[in-house]
């Protein structure tokens, strides 16, 4: 069986209010990269498999990671973050200036909608998550690290505790959840998983609280 880390990355500068150009570049800020430094020192289980989304705040949180254990497996999943707003509608725009479009989007409920260019649907993300979830339980490794999104995190633990839902319902339930429950820059839940089943072991993400060389809380194995 193994057991599965997933991490938000570090605060990125979109996330401390920035104009960003394509999601996929949005670097992490100073603070971020703080967060990825105090993250990767307040482990106490050596990863075996290192994986990261496609986009560089995820693969620069990592990095810290990747530098304290070197001999871990590391890989690419398509688990990068919703872009449910076109980027070549909103490129170079910030947070404050694309929240009355993102309020928009959720108020269709809409699972299939797809905004624009480059844009992708409610559904398509949850496939992806799907596909996660499935890569997870055939995974050999037995320590798993998965750096990722606010939005993939909150989606995998809505799926595995309704996986039934309608995909309409199953996206009123996921806006519902995610409004009320934020996930903290370089949070983290646990998981595990074999081959034929996939089971959160804690209910709600763990928030980051050590500073490099302190004692770690990380969960044992």
């Amino acid at each position: 069986m193994a057991k599965v880390w997933i991490i938000r990355h570090g605060e990125s500068i979109a996330n401390a209010g920035a104009a960003t150009p394509d999601p996929a570049s949005i670097p992490l800020s100073w603070n971020g990269h703080q967060q990825a430094l105090r993250f990767a020192w307040s482990l106490n289980v050596e990863p075996d498999l290192i994986v990261m989304s496609p986009y560089i705040r995820t693969q620069e949180t990592a990095a810290e990671t990747i530098r304290r254990y070197p001999d871990a497996k590391r890989d690419i999943w398509p688990i990068q973050e919703i872009t449910f707003l076109s980027p070549e509608k909103f490129n170079n725009t910030s947070p404050a200036q694309r929240l009355p479009h993102v309020t928009a989007f959720w108020d269709k409920n809409d699972p299939d909608h797809i905004d624009g260019p480059g844009a992708e649907s409610f559904s398509m993300m949850m496939d992806r998550v799907r596909d996660m979830i499935d890569r997870l339980k055939k995974a050999p490794e037995k320590n798993v690290f998965v750096f990722c999104h606010e939005r993939i995190i909150q989606a995998m633990m809505i799926l595995t505790e309704n996986p039934d839902l309608p995909p309409a319902e199953m996206m009123k339930t996921y806006r519902a959840y995610f409004e009320k429950n934020p996930v903290p820059n370089c949070a983290y839940i646990q998981a595990e998983a074999d081959a034929e089943n996939f089971r959160l072991v804690t209910p709600a993400p763990v928030a980051l609280k050590q500073k490099p060389g302190s004692p770690s809380s990380a969960p044992k194995p």
